[in-house]
């Protein structure tokens, strides 16, 4: 068995003659987390911050963006280079630190640093795993406690 079967029991059906039905109980349905709604993840290639395309894009903005209000703060509002520049370099360092530590602390108190999703995962197959190796008396008992404990 891989690990993808984990989170699967078998379900031995008497009648069927000890056919092995494989099928995804409530429980352990409960204890692995599902993936992201396919039809909620709309956005093209090079605007995903998660695909090599949204990041070269990402890249080029936060290279280019100080670079476009330097030159408009020269031209456009006709201030000196000498004050425009540590005045955007400034803000720029700030921005980006700020919103930095906004999404840092925002994983911090979701739980989504990448420790505690390994940590959540490594959990879930020990349990998996557990639940694998019970009789299968004892495996239809803790699917029922665990099913009745979630209503």
């Amino acid at each position: 068995m891989n690990h993808h079967d984990c989170n699967y029991y078998y379900n031995f059906h008497h009648k069927n003659h000890g056919v092995v039905e494989k099928r995804q109980s409530h429980a352990a349905q409960n204890m692995v987390s599902q993936p992201q709604d396919p039809e909620k993840q709309q956005l093209p290639f090079y605007l995903d911050a998660h695909t090599k395309g949204g990041v070269v894009v990402l890249g080029l903005v936060l290279f280019l963006a100080p670079l476009l209000v330097y030159a408009l703060a020269t031209h456009l509002f006709a201030m000196e280079g000498v004050v425009a520049g540590p005045w955007i370099a400034g803000t720029y360092v700030v921005t980006l630190l700020t919103g930095w530590l906004v999404t840092l602390l925002s994983r911090i108190v979701n739980k989504e640093m990448t420790y505690a999703k390994q940590l959540k995962d490594y959990e879930n197959q020990v349990l998996a795993k557990r639940l694998e190796e019970l009789d299968e008396d004892e495996r239809q008992a803790v699917l029922e406690d665990m099913e009745r404990d979630s209503f």
